[in-house]
């Protein structure tokens, strides 16, 4: 596969969703995380017949066990999957032009555990997996 080559992100792709969500929330057009995601997806309303708490849904509920999930989909070239780790890194701020693209308080708060996984180990911030781990004695916090 070449340098301009596009691969599945799979997992990921919920990671860049949370990007997306807090740019619009900085732009005005989502304001509480506990408007129920129906209410921006209307076409998806009959998915609330498989169950009356998926019309409850919220923004806050996205998580990993089975909620709501942006699970795959999203294909990117690998320098373009650098980008979106370059901004978080530098809480929002695309260094070159030194343009804030995300808000700082919705990139600290997407990466702070809001829910513990019930599948295990860590927890979950909005549409990002929070864990530690373990290496040569230290302990990494991811994101």
């Amino acid at each position: 596969m070449g340098r301009d080559d596009l691969h599945v992100c799979w997992s990921v792709t919920k990671s860049v969703t949370s990007a997306l969500i807090g740019i619009a929330r900085e732009e005005g057009q989502v304001g509480s995380l506990h408007t129920p995601i129906l209410q921006f997806f209307p076409e998806y309303a009959d998915v609330a017949i498989d169950g009356p708490w998926k019309q409850e849904m919220t923004l806050e509920h996205a998580g990993p066990d089975g909620i709501t999930d942006t699970l795959g989909g999203l294909s990117l070239r690998p320098r373009d999957m650098a980008r979106i780790g370059h901004l978080y890194l530098h809480k929002g701020v695309w260094q070159p032009t030194r343009e804030r693209v995300i808000s700082q308080e919705w990139i600290d708060a997407s990466i702070q555990r809001h829910t513990q996984s019930q599948s295990g180990g860590g927890g979950y911030g909005y549409q990002w997996w929070v864990l530690a781990a373990e290496v040569a004695g230290d302990t990494i916090r991811i994101p």
